[in-house]
Protein backbone atom coordinates (compact mmCIF):
# COMPACT_ATOMS: atom_id res chain seq x y z
CA UNK A 1 0.00 0.00 0.00
CA UNK A 2 2.61 2.07 1.18
CA UNK A 3 4.37 1.84 -2.74
CA UNK A 4 1.07 3.55 -4.45
CA UNK A 5 0.86 6.01 -1.81
CA UNK A 6 4.12 6.96 -2.60
CA UNK A 7 3.81 6.86 -6.09
CA UNK A 8 0.75 9.21 -6.27
CA UNK A 9 2.27 11.54 -3.96
CA UNK A 10 5.74 11.23 -6.34
CA UNK A 11 3.38 12.44 -9.36
CA UNK A 12 1.87 15.53 -7.05
CA UNK A 13 5.25 16.85 -5.47
CA UNK A 14 6.72 16.70 -9.10
CA UNK A 15 3.82 19.01 -10.78
CA UNK A 16 3.34 21.41 -7.90
CA UNK A 17 7.86 21.72 -8.48
CA UNK A 18 6.59 22.90 -12.23
CA UNK A 19 3.43 24.55 -11.44
CA UNK A 20 6.09 27.12 -8.92
CA UNK A 21 8.93 26.88 -11.72
CA UNK A 22 11.10 24.19 -11.06
CA UNK A 23 12.93 23.57 -14.23
CA UNK A 24 14.74 20.28 -14.01
CA UNK A 25 14.37 17.13 -11.55
CA UNK A 26 16.54 14.33 -10.52
CA UNK A 27 14.61 11.50 -9.40
CA UNK A 28 15.99 8.42 -7.50
CA UNK A 29 15.63 5.09 -9.28
CA UNK A 30 16.74 1.38 -8.40
CA UNK A 31 18.47 -1.36 -10.26
CA UNK A 32 15.00 -3.27 -9.09
CA UNK A 33 13.05 -1.68 -11.67
CA UNK A 34 14.83 -3.96 -14.56
CA UNK A 35 14.38 -7.85 -15.09
CA UNK A 36 17.26 -9.49 -13.57
CA UNK A 37 19.37 -11.80 -15.47
CA UNK A 38 23.13 -12.93 -15.52
CA UNK A 39 24.59 -10.17 -17.68
CA UNK A 40 25.38 -6.68 -17.58
CA UNK A 41 21.71 -4.02 -17.56
CA UNK A 42 22.28 -1.38 -19.97
CA UNK A 43 19.83 1.98 -19.43
CA UNK A 44 18.12 1.21 -22.68
CA UNK A 45 17.10 -2.00 -21.62
CA UNK A 46 13.41 -3.33 -22.54
CA UNK A 47 12.95 -5.92 -19.90
CA UNK A 48 11.59 -4.26 -17.00
CA UNK A 49 10.06 -5.66 -13.77
CA UNK A 50 6.54 -5.60 -12.68
CA UNK A 51 7.38 -8.57 -10.42
CA UNK A 52 6.84 -6.15 -7.09
CA UNK A 53 4.40 -3.78 -5.91
CA UNK A 54 7.86 -1.30 -5.50
CA UNK A 55 9.59 -1.81 -9.01
CA UNK A 56 6.39 -1.98 -10.64
CA UNK A 57 5.25 1.71 -8.87
CA UNK A 58 9.21 3.16 -9.61
CA UNK A 59 8.20 1.80 -13.61
CA UNK A 60 5.17 3.42 -13.86
CA UNK A 61 6.36 6.81 -12.13
CA UNK A 62 9.48 6.75 -14.55
CA UNK A 63 6.69 6.31 -17.67
CA UNK A 64 4.67 8.91 -16.07
CA UNK A 65 7.56 11.27 -15.68
CA UNK A 66 8.94 10.86 -19.09
CA UNK A 67 5.46 11.80 -20.56
CA UNK A 68 5.01 14.64 -18.72
CA UNK A 69 8.95 15.94 -19.01
CA UNK A 70 8.01 16.04 -22.80
CA UNK A 71 4.73 17.89 -22.30
CA UNK A 72 6.27 20.47 -20.13
CA UNK A 73 9.71 20.87 -21.10
CA UNK A 74 11.08 19.91 -17.66
CA UNK A 75 14.66 18.85 -17.52
CA UNK A 76 14.33 15.21 -16.37
CA UNK A 77 16.63 12.75 -15.29
CA UNK A 78 16.49 9.47 -13.74
CA UNK A 79 18.97 7.73 -11.32
CA UNK A 80 18.72 3.81 -11.19
CA UNK A 81 20.58 2.86 -7.59
CA UNK A 82 21.88 -0.44 -7.45
CA UNK A 83 23.01 -1.68 -4.24
CA UNK A 84 24.03 0.90 -1.66
CA UNK A 85 25.72 0.51 1.49
CA UNK A 86 27.33 2.54 4.10
CA UNK A 87 26.36 4.79 7.47
CA UNK A 88 22.72 5.05 8.76
CA UNK A 89 21.66 1.79 6.67
CA UNK A 90 19.22 -0.06 8.51
CA UNK A 91 20.36 -3.05 10.22
CA UNK A 92 19.12 -5.97 7.95
CA UNK A 93 20.23 -4.98 5.02
CA UNK A 94 23.22 -7.55 3.44
CA UNK A 95 26.06 -5.19 4.77
CA UNK A 96 25.27 -3.45 7.99
CA UNK A 97 23.50 -7.60 9.14
CA UNK A 98 26.83 -8.76 8.53
CA UNK A 99 29.21 -6.34 10.47
CA UNK A 100 26.38 -6.07 13.16
CA UNK A 101 26.28 -9.78 13.71
CA UNK A 102 30.28 -9.99 13.35
CA UNK A 103 30.74 -6.84 16.39
CA UNK A 104 28.20 -8.70 18.53
CA UNK A 105 30.39 -11.83 18.05
CA UNK A 106 27.35 -13.84 16.19
CA UNK A 107 27.82 -15.70 13.89
CA UNK A 108 27.07 -14.10 10.04
CA UNK A 109 24.58 -16.46 7.79
CA UNK A 110 24.53 -15.82 3.90
CA UNK A 111 23.64 -18.10 1.24
CA UNK A 112 26.84 -19.91 -1.02
CA UNK A 113 28.01 -16.06 -1.42
CA UNK A 114 28.82 -16.77 -5.48
CA UNK A 115 26.24 -14.53 -6.67
CA UNK A 116 28.09 -10.88 -7.80
CA UNK A 117 26.53 -7.53 -7.06
CA UNK A 118 27.46 -4.02 -7.57
CA UNK A 119 28.13 -2.13 -4.55
CA UNK A 120 28.64 1.68 -4.19
CA UNK A 121 29.18 3.60 -0.34
CA UNK A 122 26.24 5.75 0.00
CA UNK A 123 28.35 9.08 -0.45
CA UNK A 124 29.28 8.03 -3.73
CA UNK A 125 25.61 7.38 -4.58
CA UNK A 126 24.96 11.25 -2.87
CA UNK A 127 27.87 12.52 -4.99
CA UNK A 128 27.19 11.08 -8.12
CA UNK A 129 23.31 12.45 -8.03
CA UNK A 130 24.21 16.11 -7.03
CA UNK A 131 27.43 15.57 -10.33
CA UNK A 132 23.56 13.92 -12.68
CA UNK A 133 21.98 17.12 -11.18
CA UNK A 134 24.52 20.09 -11.94
CA UNK A 135 25.46 18.22 -15.20
CA UNK A 136 22.57 18.42 -16.94
CA UNK A 137 22.49 15.11 -18.47
CA UNK A 138 19.26 13.73 -19.23
CA UNK A 139 17.05 10.39 -19.47
CA UNK A 140 18.18 7.48 -17.68
CA UNK A 141 21.45 6.77 -16.04
CA UNK A 142 22.53 3.81 -13.39
CA UNK A 143 23.87 4.83 -10.40
CA UNK A 144 26.80 1.95 -9.29
CA UNK A 145 30.33 1.19 -9.05
CA UNK A 146 30.34 -0.74 -12.72
CA UNK A 147 32.44 -3.44 -10.59
CA UNK A 148 30.20 -6.28 -9.37
CA UNK A 149 31.93 -8.78 -6.53
CA UNK A 150 30.64 -11.76 -5.31
CA UNK A 151 28.92 -12.06 -1.53
CA UNK A 152 31.35 -14.48 -0.54
CA UNK A 153 34.25 -11.59 -1.60
CA UNK A 154 32.23 -8.78 0.23
CA UNK A 155 31.30 -11.01 3.36
CA UNK A 156 35.29 -11.63 3.78
CA UNK A 157 35.94 -8.05 3.25
CA UNK A 158 33.88 -7.02 5.94
CA UNK A 159 35.15 -10.48 8.50
CA UNK A 160 38.45 -9.33 7.75
CA UNK A 161 38.15 -5.91 9.03
CA UNK A 162 36.60 -6.59 12.34
CA UNK A 163 38.81 -9.81 12.61
CA UNK A 164 36.28 -12.40 12.78
CA UNK A 165 36.43 -14.39 9.68
CA UNK A 166 35.74 -17.76 11.38
CA UNK A 167 32.04 -16.09 11.89
CA UNK A 168 31.05 -15.85 8.24
CA UNK A 169 28.70 -19.17 7.61
CA UNK A 170 28.14 -19.62 3.87
CA UNK A 171 25.49 -21.94 2.57
CA UNK A 172 23.93 -21.22 6.03
CA UNK A 173 20.75 -20.13 3.82
CA UNK A 174 19.34 -20.93 0.65
CA UNK A 175 20.39 -19.39 -2.49
CA UNK A 176 17.07 -19.04 -4.78
CA UNK A 177 17.02 -20.34 -7.97
CA UNK A 178 15.49 -17.62 -9.46
CA UNK A 179 18.34 -15.18 -8.87
CA UNK A 180 20.88 -14.83 -11.66
CA UNK A 181 24.04 -15.41 -10.75
CA UNK A 182 25.93 -12.71 -12.16
CA UNK A 183 24.50 -9.28 -12.62
CA UNK A 184 26.79 -6.73 -13.76
CA UNK A 185 26.00 -3.00 -14.81
CA UNK A 186 26.76 -0.62 -17.66
CA UNK A 187 27.89 3.19 -15.66
CA UNK A 188 29.48 4.37 -19.48
CA UNK A 189 26.62 7.07 -19.71
CA UNK A 190 27.89 8.40 -15.72
CA UNK A 191 31.60 7.73 -16.45
CA UNK A 192 31.85 9.32 -20.11
CA UNK A 193 28.74 11.70 -20.40
CA UNK A 194 28.77 12.97 -16.66
CA UNK A 195 32.42 12.43 -16.51
CA UNK A 196 31.99 10.78 -12.27
CA UNK A 197 33.96 7.94 -10.56
CA UNK A 198 33.33 6.93 -7.40
CA UNK A 199 35.63 8.05 -4.52
CA UNK A 200 35.27 4.92 -1.77
CA UNK A 201 36.48 1.45 -2.82
CA UNK A 202 34.98 -1.22 -1.07
CA UNK A 203 37.88 -1.56 0.90
CA UNK A 204 38.02 1.84 2.60
CA UNK A 205 34.16 1.82 2.18
CA UNK A 206 33.48 -0.96 4.36
CA UNK A 207 36.35 0.24 6.71
CA UNK A 208 34.58 3.63 7.22
CA UNK A 209 30.65 1.96 7.79
CA UNK A 210 32.40 -0.74 10.23
CA UNK A 211 33.53 1.86 12.27
CA UNK A 212 30.54 3.81 12.25
CA UNK A 213 29.00 0.90 13.03
CA UNK A 214 31.41 0.44 16.04
CA UNK A 215 30.79 3.76 16.82
CA UNK A 216 26.69 3.55 16.88
CA UNK A 217 26.56 0.57 19.08
CA UNK A 218 29.37 1.73 21.91
CA UNK A 219 27.38 5.21 21.89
Amino acid sequence: INNYYWLKSSISLIQYFTTYGGKRVVVAGTGAEYEWFNGVLFEDSPLLSYKTPYSLCKNALHSWLETYAQQTGLSMCWGRIFHMYGPYEQGNRLVSNIITSLLKNEEALCTHGKQSRDFLHVSDVADALVTVLEHGVTGTINIASGQSVQIKELASIIAKKIGKEHLIKLDAIPFSKDEPLFIGVSVERLKTEVNWKPAYDLHNGIEETVLWWKFFQNK
